[in-house]
């Protein structure tokens, strides 16, 4: 584990050592740790949202490619019994994948 030593101004400071008071923390260090992750995360939604507004303002979409389709379908499903019963994880209803179905794509 690597350690980091920071300045901080007095009252940033303070404001910490408030926060790990209220919070429970059992040092500033383990407040400004708990910090990161949530950091983290908020980075990668920025990101995705981010390319989603970059595909939404990208033009009008077309048709997609059946074997294209096919695979988002297969990451959908999920086998719910050893009787090879499925189930479409949108949909939530038995038997509802319709990629299993010989020489069909599927709904999309």
């Amino acid at each position: 584990m690597q350690t980091l030593n920071i300045a901080i101004p007095d009252a940033l400071n303070d404001y910490v050592l408030q926060q790990v008071a209220e919070q429970g923390d059992t040092s500033a260090g383990e407040y400004v740790r708990s910090l990161i992750p949530t950091a983290q995360k908020e980075g990668t939604m920025r990101k995705l949202e981010a390319e989603l507004l970059l595909g939404l303002h990208s033009g009008p979409g077309g048709p997609v490619p059946a074997g294209r389709s096919r695979r988002r379908i297969g990451r959908q499903c999920v086998r719910t019994s050893k009787s090879g019963t499925h189930r479409n994880r949108e949909a939530g209803n038995e038997s509802s994948c319709h990629h299993h179905a010989k020489g069909t794509a599927g709904p999309f």
